[in-house]
C-alpha cells in the first residue's frame, strides 16, 4: 500500500508540490484534509480507572490512535510483553491497586524487549519529585491528569518521533488542510517529506 509519511510540512514544500515546480511527469489532483496526528500510533493504556480508560481511548482515537487497554499493572506489563507487535508507547497510570506504575515500568525494562518502549506517566501529581521518581523508574515523560490531548500529543510526538502514516490510494493525501497536486508517478511510493525536499523509497 502506497503511503506518505509527513510531519510539520514547510510552505515552500507546498507551493512547490501544488505547483508541480522541478516535475515533468504528469500531475494528479489530490485534496489534503485535516491531520490526524497520532494517525497508525499503537498505544497501551494502564489504567485501573474504568472512565479513564474510556476518555483516554476516545480521545486518543480521535487523533487516530490504534488504542489497547489495560485494567492494572500486571495486566498491563503482560500486555506490554506479549504483544505480537511492539507497542510505539505505553501510557501510564502512576496509582493503581495491584502493582503501579513505578514498579510496572520496572518490570518492563528488565526485558530487552520492554527497554525499547518508551513509556509516559500519568498522573494528577505533577510536581518535579514525582516526575523524578518516574525517570528513575525508566520512564520517558510524565503528564498530568486531567488529560490535556494536546499536551499529551506533543509528548507522544517526541517521545516516538512519530511521522503519521497517510494512505494515497483513494487519492486524498493527510498534509496541512490544503488542496496540492501530488506526482502520479509517486502513487505506490512511500514517500518522506522532510525539510524542502521530497525522497521516494
Amino acid at each position: 500500500m502506497g503511503t506518505i509519511l509527513g510531519q510539520n510540512i514547510l510552505p515552500e514544500l507546498l507551493h512547490q508540490v501544488k505547483t508541480g515546480a522541478g516535475q515533468d511527469c504528469d500531475i494528479v489532483n489530490t485534496t489534503i484534509l485535516a491531520q490526524q496526528r497520532l494517525a497508525g500510533m499503537k498505544i497501551l493504556v494502564v489504567e485501573d480507572n474504568a472512565l479513564n480508560r474510556q476518555v483516554a481511548l476516545e480521545l486518543l482515537s480521535s487523533e487516530g490512535a490504534d488504542i489497547h487497554l489495560a485494567e492494572g499493572g500486571l495486566q498491563g506489563v503482560e500486555m506490554a510483553l506479549a504483544a505480537e507487535v511492539d507497542y510505539d508507547v505505553l501510557l501510564m497510570d502512576m496509582q493503581m491497586p495491584d502493582i503501579d506504575g513505578l514498579e510496572a515500568t520496572r518490570q518492563i525494562r528488565q526485558s530487552e524487549r520492554g527497554k525499547r518502549t518508551p513509556i509516559v506517566a500519568m498522573t494528577a501529581n505533577a510536581s518535579n519529585s514525582d516526575r523524578n521518581k518516574c525517570l528513575l523508574a525508566g520512564m520517558n515523560e510524565h503528564v498530568g491528569k486531567p488529560i490535556d490531548l494536546n499536551q499529551v500529543v506533543d509528548i507522544l510526538l517526541k517521545v516516538t518521533n512519530w511521522l503519521p502514516t497517510i494512505d494515497l490510494n483513494n487519492d486524498h493525501a493527510v498534509i496541512d488542510s490544503m488542496t496540492i497536486k501530488i506526482d502520479s508517478s509517486l502513487q505506490g511510493k512511500r514517500l518522506l517529506l522532510i525539510d524542502e525536499d521530497p525522497i521516494v523509497q
